[in-house]
């Protein structure tokens, strides 16, 4: 979806509008880029299960 200023919205955020000369260019950048997309969710999902794990009531 264009945005504007030659920028557009990807499944990764905003991303500047980059004509790759070649199909091994576009796949080399999402390799680069996607573990800093789920970076986020990652840590999230880790301390929820953290969380859990730590409070969990113990039995006797």
């Amino acid at each position: 979806m264009p945005i504007g200023d030659g920028l557009r919205l990807t499944v990764f955020g905003l991303a500047d509008s980059v004509d790759h000369t070649h199909d091994a260019w576009r796949t080399l950048a999402t390799v680069c880029v996607t573990p800093t997309a789920v970076w986020g969710p990652a840590i999230i999902a880790l301390a929820i299960a953290y969380h859990r794990r730590r409070t969990r009531v113990r039995e006797a």
